[in-house]
């Protein structure tokens, strides 16, 4: 048996006017608060073995590696008796782009807020902690049950909103037409449930994939969104059934990369909206309801199912996903593909396929400008520039456009380039026309360009197992076929030690853009453009979950796992704070 204890703490710290994280606009500022937002965790223990191991998921658009480092650090420094390290600590998040924002080092994530904001990363920092330790406090013995089950495709839950590229993947047999995309993604929930001996019910965690958007970013309040209300749901009517009114009920997200909450094209806002056109929040609610009601069937149903028994076995790495050679085993058997450095592409800037970046920016020209820019930097960097370069950057100009084909690239967020220079404070585009571009050509007039990485190369990848549960931390959005694909690879290790099931918690401990399958990629979709590391991402995740799964299968004084790697950690004089 187990021991299990479990919180709940407010982490509603913002900043007045400043903006929120997620959509990336100005305007998207915080003029109030429309439900709280919280951190959840549960802290599960092994006491046969002495393992122990803490999930947590917070209503935030996702955990930044700055935070990832301090909270270690904090746990480490002031509760060492606790033993958290970064291989037993997995920080989640469930993804609302209605919270504040400016809690990363890094410059990209910072433009639309503007800068880093202390106010919101201590708040964070410090409400993850209390949250840990409270969970901690709680302990008491414990039974945990698993089950699965499928949403009927008549409930209007979730929507792939990039059906050409999910349709390319070979996976497809049968193409999807636009009147089913609703069938275009994984409508399975998984449910992990937390008993006492006697049968009450101490905390919940699911995991189902869809975008915690269904408040748009012309709302300024700050909302945890579906994900929040249908935890809200849940712990509401459990703890009256059940008479445990601590009970937790955390509603993670899975494969959300291309599933929207919203299927209805509003004309007059110029977004897609979900079931109540007119009011997000009702929308938000009602897609909440939807995920809170399968929960709630599967939670009942759990008990009946799979118990959960074995060991607590945690490790997580660091890897530097700009320089990964992928294992043959998913590249077709091809020799010599890898990754390249951190660059976004010109159809990211154009927006998702169910919202653009902002209702007045006409798309089409943003995409065409950004292309045509990007073309002529790629002519000029392999053609002219190659005639005054060494052969190291030579060689470089062409590991990135290989890596990166076929991606327009505009922005080199591994190095703080656009458009092939660093030279951002002379843009073309006057400061006036867009406070984006203000707010670049001030980063550039500071020298930040140059000074740090715009988006991380070095991450974390986790995997914890629970008995027969393998739980992959993965610092990124997942795409519904590339996610499969990522299950399947890992399970084929990872069953020869007992595991039967795998999840994805995405996401998880930092946040790189998305993971798209090679195929889908070839379309330079919005999620294509935001896959920064190139064609080859997903095979390098699954080539360096391959081998930690693999060395997971040894004892663990047999393993050999590199830890000497590290993400990076800005000083102080290196974090952007902003102009504005």
């Amino acid at each position: 048996m187990y021991q299990v204890g479990c919180s709940k703490v407010d982490i509603t710290s913002y900043v007045y006017n400043k903006a929120m994280m997620g959509y990336a606009v100005p305007f998207h500022v915080v003029k109030g608060v429309e439900t709280p937002i919280y951190v959840r965790a549960i802290a599960i223990k092994h006491p046969k073995s002495n393992t122990n191991f803490i999930m947590v998921n917070a209503e935030i658009c996702f955990y930044s590696i700055a935070l990832q480092d301090a909270i270690i650090k904090k746990l480490q420094t002031e509760y060492p008796e606790l033993g958290y390290t970064h291989d037993n600590v997995m920080l989640t998040a469930q993804h609302t782009h209605s919270a504040p924002g400016g809690y990363s080092h890094y410059i990209l994530y910072n433009l639309a807020i503007p800068g880093f904001q202390p106010k919101v990363f201590e708040g964070y920092l410090n409400g993850t902690v209390e949250a840990i330790v409270a969970a901690n406090q709680k302990l008491e013995e414990a039974q945990l049950s698993y089950t699965t089950g499928e949403f009927s495709p008549s409930k209007k839950v979730a929507y792939n909103r990039s059906l050409a590229a999910y349709n390319a993947n070979p996976e497809v047999k049968q193409k999807i037409l636009k009147r089913d995309h609703h069938l275009a993604i994984d409508r399975t929930m998984k449910l992990l449930r937390f008993d006492r001996p006697d049968g009450t019910p101490i905390a919940s965690w699911n995991w189902f994939g869809v975008h915690t958007t269904s408040v748009n970013n012309d709302y300024n309040k700050i909302c945890s969104d579906n994900k929040g209300y249908a935890s809200y749901f849940m712990e509401q009517e459990v703890r009256k059934e059940s008479g445990n009114a601590d009970f937790i009920s955390i509603f993670a997200q899975d494969t959300a990369g291309d599933v929207s909450p919203n299927y209805q094209w509003n004309n007059k806002n110029g977004f897609s909206r979900g079931k109540h056109e007119e009011d997000d929040y009702k929308s938000a609610k009602y897609t909440g309801k939807l995920q809170y009601q399968k929960a709630m069937e599967l939670f009942h149903q759990a008990p009946k199912s799979q118990s959960i028994n074995g060991t607590i076995d945690c490790e997580l790495i660091f890897a530097d996903m700009s320089k990964v050679e992928a294992d043959v085993e998913f590249t077709n058997g091809k020799k010599g593909v890898r990754t390249s450095g951190a660059a976004t592409g010109a159809s990211l800037l154009t927006g998702a396929s169910d919202r653009p970046p902002a209702p007045a920016v006409p798309t089409f020209f943003i995409g065409i400008a950004s292309k045509t820019a990007s073309n002529v930097v790629q002519l000029y960097e392999k053609s002219l520039f190659k005639l005054f370069s060494n052969r190291k950057e030579r060689e470089e100009v062409n590991q990135k456009y290989k890596g990166h084909y076929p991606k327009a690239i505009v922005l080199e967020t591994g190095r703080g380039k656009i458009l092939g220079t660093y030279k951002l404070k002379d843009l073309i585009l006057p400061g006036a026309v867009d406070p984006t571009i203000k707010r670049l050509k001030a980063v550039g007039k500071n020298g930040f360009a140059r000074r740090t990485p715009w988006m991380p190369n070095i991450l974390p990848l986790q995997v914890c197992i629970i008995g027969s549960i393998a739980i992959l931390g993965i610092p990124a959005e997942v795409t519904t076929i590339a996610g499969q694909r990522l299950q399947k690879s890992v399970l084929k290790v990872l069953k020869h030690r007992g595991v039967q099931h795998i999840m994805l918690a995405t996401y998880c401990n930092g946040y790189s853009g998305y993971i798209t399958t090679p195929e889908e990629y070839d379309l330079q979709m919005y999620e294509g453009g935001h896959t920064i590391y190139g064609r080859n991402t997903l095979p390098a995740y699954q080539t360096r979950f391959k081998e930690l799964a693999i060395e997971m299968l040894k004892a663990p004084a047999d393993r050999q796992i590199d830890k000497q790697l590290k993400p990076d950690i800005f000083e102080e004089h290196e974090i952007w704070y902003g102009e504005d």
